[in-house]
């Protein structure tokens, strides 16, 4: 079987309906999330925010042995269901969370589950996505890749800005084919999961007043 690519998915026929909206997954961040699986050793991915089933569709198609999704809202499940299912193979394990991140996250530390990629694609709000990327601290297994997408919404940035700043001694920030990092629209971060513990102290935890600038932007609401 040909490596997956934005070419051969869109053989697969999915429903796009209602993806012309500003959070969407786009082309340009579908490529690079293929570029990534290739070179990557995912089996196990978790996405917060379903949509329309898109990226979890990509997801399959690129081979992932299990994928789990949260999604709090119910309209476009039947939809995004439909598009898994032209994507997924019977071997491949799909599991739906119905509700909040903020409730489901920790309840799925807790059960002991660890990813290899984890995609942030649900609220956008600094606060939603803040939440988002610090659970991620305990899903990701180290090796392993956070997606931070829509980060030219300036929520978004803002949380890109604190792990850089803060938690460099955790995700070292990936860099993004240049031919897609260059398009007006690409608005997608990746960091790698590079340490388990919290900081160089001896005893792994970052000192608890440890707190380095990180940039806010202003948005125009």
């Amino acid at each position: 079987m040909p490596p997956a690519s934005l070419v051969s998915f869109a053989r697969l026929g999915l429903d796009f309906n209602g993806a012309d909206r500003p959070t969407a997954l786009a082309g340009l961040h579908l490529h690079w999330l293929f570029h990534l699986l290739r070179s990557e050793a995912v089996r196990q991915s978790l996405e917060v925010g379903f949509g329309l089933g898109i990226s979890a569709a990509a997801l399959f198609h690129a081979g992932v042995d299990a994928h789990v999704a949260i999604e709090i809202s119910k309209a476009r499940l039947p939809v995004a269901e439909a598009n898994i299912a032209k994507a997924r193979q019977a071997h491949q394990r799909f599991r739906l969370l119905q509700g909040r991140s903020d409730r489901w996250l920790p309840a799925l530390i807790e059960e002991g589950v660890a990813v290899d990629l984890l995609l942030v694609d649900g609220g956008h709000r600094f606060d939603d996505v803040f939440i988002d990327a610090h659970y991620a601290q305990k899903l990701v297994r180290p090796g392993g890749i956070v997606l931070l997408d829509d980060c030219g919404l300036n929520g978004v940035r803002a949380v890109t800005s604190w792990i850089d700043s803060n938690l460099g001694h955790l995700w070292d920030r990936l860099a993004p084919p240049r031919e897609l990092a260059d398009q007006p629209g690409f608005a997608m971060a990746g960091y790698r999961r590079t340490s388990v513990k919290d900081d160089a102290r001896a005893d792994g935890n970052r000192p608890w007043n440890r707190h380095r600038r990180f940039e806010t932007f202003t948005d125009q609401n």
